[in-house]
C-alpha cells in the first residue's frame, strides 16, 4: 500500500498493518502525530504517537502542576 497520511481533528493518521489475535494480517489507522490540546481526566495531557511502554504514551504536560 502507498504511504497514505490523513488529517483528523487534532491529528494525523497513517495506515498500519497488524496481526490481530486470531493471526490474521489487518489493516488499522495509528497516530503519527498529535495537534492541538489533548485531554485526559479533564487536564491536558502530552500523549506521543509511540513509545516503549503503554505508560509512556501518555504523559503529563510539562506546563501542568
Amino acid at each position: 500500500m502507498k504511504t497514505v497520511r490523513i488529517y483528523t481533528t487534532g491529528a494525523y493518521l497513517q495506515p498500519v498493518k497488524i496481526t490481530d489475535e486470531k493471526g490474521n494480517a489487518v489493516w488499522m489507522w495509528a497516530v503519527t502525530q498529535f495537534e492541538d490540546e489533548t485531554y485526559y481526566g479533564g487536564n491536558i495531557c502530552n500523549p506521543v504517537a509511540r513509545a516503549e511502554t503503554g505508560e509512556m504514551l501518555l504523559m503529563p504536560d510539562d506546563d501542568e502542576d
